[in-house]
C-alpha cells in the first residue's frame, strides 16, 4: 500500500469522511472539491481517500491536496474489489463518526455543517437526505424534508430513501466491530456481491442499535446512471435476496429489517425479470430460476410471471417491445 499522507495529521476528529475509488478520477476530482472547499472551517473533520489500484490519473487528482493537515490518501496494491476498500476506509478512519462517500457524489455547500450539528445529538446512526445532481438547482429532495427519532435502529433502515451510503453515518467504533463479526462468518470478498460490507455491517448495527436519527435536510447530490444496467440490477437483487436470507437464519437481521428489503428487493426483481429474463439463454435460466425459487414461491403474482415468461411466445413478445424502446 502506496500512501500520501498529511504530516499534520491531527487526533481529535470528529468526523472522517472517506471515498472508496477506482479509475473514476474525473468524478473523484469533482467530489473532492466540493468536500475541501468545506474543511477549513472545521478543524475536527478528516477527508480520506482509499484508492483500490486505480490505473487513470486518480493519484494526480488526490496528489494536489497533499499539503492538507486532514487529507489522507491510500492506495491498494491491487485491486480487491468494493469489499476492501470499503473495509479499508473502516480501519484508516480515525474519527468518532465515519461517512463513506461515494466518489460521484457531491456534497452540498453547507452540507459539512449539516452532518457536524446532527452527529452532535450523539447517536450512533444516523441517515442523510439527498438529491439528484441530473437537475442541478431544480432537483428536489428524494427523501422526506422532515427530520425524524426514532427509537430502534431497524426503524431508521427501514425509513423512506434510507440506504444510500454517501448518506449514512455511524459511530466509527460501533460499525467496525459490526464488519468484524461478519468477517468471522463470511469472506471479506463475498461482500463484493451485496456491493461492499459497508450495507451488512450497517444493517447489523442497525438491528442492535436503539436511538436513531433521520436529517430532512439535503447534505449531497447524486450521479445516476443514463441508462439502467437490467443484467446488473437483476443479479445484484437476487444475490441480495439470498443474502438476507442468508442473515436472517444466521440471526444477523431480525424480521424487521428483512420483512422490508424483501419488499424492495421484491418489486426489483419482478420489473427486472420482466425486461431481462427473455434475454437469456438455457443456462442463464437454470441458473436465475434457481435462485428465485424461494422467492416466486412466496406470493401467487409472482408464480403468475415466473410461469408466463416460461412461454416462447411471451418471451418473443417482450424482446419485440422492448426493441422498439431502444
Amino acid at each position: 500500500m502506496n500512501n500520501l499522507i498529511s504530516k499534520n495529521h491531527k487526533n481529535d476528529i470528529q468526523l472522517t469522511i472517506a471515498i472508496p475509488t477506482f479509475n473514476r478520477a474525473n468524478y473523484l476530482n469533482k467530489s473532492l472539491e466540493c468536500i475541501v472547499s468545506q474543511l477549513n472551517a472545521f478543524s475536527n473533520v478528516e477527508l480520506i481517500v482509499i484508492d483500490n489500484a486505480s490505473t487513470d490519473e486518480t493519484y494526480k487528482v488526490c496528489q494536489k491536496y497533499e499539503e492538507l493537515d486532514t487529507f489522507l490518501y491510500y492506495r491498494l496494491n491491487q485491486n480487491l474489489g468494493m469489499s476492501a476498500s470499503q473495509y479499508e476506509c473502516l480501519l484508516k478512519a480515525n474519527g468518532n463518526y465515519l461517512l463513506i462517500f461515494a466518489d460521484d457524489d457531491y456534497l452540498e455547500s453547507n452540507g459539512l455543517q449539516i452532518i457536524l450539528e446532527t452527529i452532535s445529538k450523539g447517536y450512533d446512526l444516523y441517515a442523510f437526505n439527498y438529491k439528484s445532481a441530473k437537475f442541478k438547482q431544480s432537483a428536489l429532495p428524494i427523501g422526506p424534508i422532515n427530520s425524524s427519532k426514532f427509537e430502534y435502529g431497524y426503524q431508521l433502515m427501514n425509513y423512506s430513501s434510507v440506504g444510500h451510503m454517501s448518506g449514512l453515518v455511524y459511530r466509527k467504533n460501533l460499525i467496525l466491530r459490526e464488519a468484524e463479526k461478519l468477517l468471522e462468518i463470511f469472506p471479506l470478498k463475498y461482500f463484493n456481491s451485496t456491493r461492499g460490507i459497508y450495507g451488512p455491517a450497517f444493517t447489523s448495527l442497525a438491528n442492535i442499535s436503539t436511538k436513531s436519527f433521520y436529517e430532512g435536510r439535503v447534505i449531497f447530490s447524486a450521479e445516476e446512471q443514463d441508462a439502467l444496467d437490467y443484467n446488473g440490477l437483476s443479479t445484484l437483487c437476487l444475490l441480495i435476496f439470498s443474502h438476507f436470507r442468508l442473515m436472517l437464519k444466521l440471526k444477523i437481521v431480525g424480521d424487521e429489517i428483512f420483512d422490508y428489503q424483501m419488499k424492495l428487493v421484491s418489486a426489483r426483481i419482478r420489473r427486472s425479470y420482466i425486461r431481462w429474463y427473455p434475454t437469456l439463454n438455457e443456462k442463464e435460466t437454470i441458473f436465475i430460476d434457481y435462485l428465485l425459487t424461494p422467492f416466486y414461491n412466496k406470493s401467487f403474482i409472482n408464480k403468475l410471471i415466473f410461469r408466463l415468461l416460461k412461454f416462447k411466445v411471451v418471451k418473443k413478445f417482450l424482446m419485440s417491445f422492448f426493441s422498439l424502446l431502444k
